[in-house]
C-alpha cells in the first residue's frame, strides 16, 4: 500500500491529495519536487504546481538549495498542516483497524487451538 492510499481513500485520488499525503509522510525531511513527483506518482510539472500552492498556504516551506535543486519541508507549525497531519493519521488508524479486524478471526482461532492443546 502506498502512503497516500489511506488518505486518498477518504479524500479522493487526486494528484494534489497524493502529493499532500506524501509531503506529510516526509515529516521533517527535506525533499525535492522531483523526488516528490516520483513518490506520489504525479508528473513533475503538476507536482511543481501543487508544491507552489502548498507553499503559498504555508503547508510547505523552502529549506535549502543543493546545486540547482530547491528543497522543501512540511511545515508542521502551520495550522492547516496540523489539521492535514491529524487527518492522515486518522486515515491510517482506520486502515490499521480494518487490517486488525480482518486478522482477528485467525488470531482468535489460534488462541482456541492453543487452549485446546493445553486441555482447557
Amino acid at each position: 500500500m502506498r502512503q497516500y492510499d489511506a488518505f486518498c481513500e477518504v479524500f479522493g485520488y487526486t494528484a494534489k491529495n497524493k502529493v499532500v499525503a506524501e509531503v506529510i509522510t516526509m515529516g521533517g525531511l527535506d525533499f525535492s519536487v522531483g523526488e516528490m513527483a516520483e513518490e506520489a506518482r504525479v508528473s513533475k510539472p503538476k507536482t511543481y504546481e501543487i508544491i507552489a500552492r502548498l507553499e503559498k498556504k504555508g503547508i510547505v516551506k523552502k529549506t535549502r538549495v543543493i546545486g540547482k535543486t530547491q528543497l522543501y519541508k512540511f511545515n508542521k507549525e502551520n495550522p492547516i498542516s496540523k489539521v492535514l497531519y491529524k487527518s492522515l493519521m486518522a486515515c491510517l488508524d482506520m486502515v490499521a483497524d480494518e487490517f486488525s479486524e480482518k486478522k482477528s478471526p485467525h488470531t482468535s482461532n489460534a488462541g482456541v487451538g492453543v487452549a485446546m492443546a493445553k486441555g482447557n
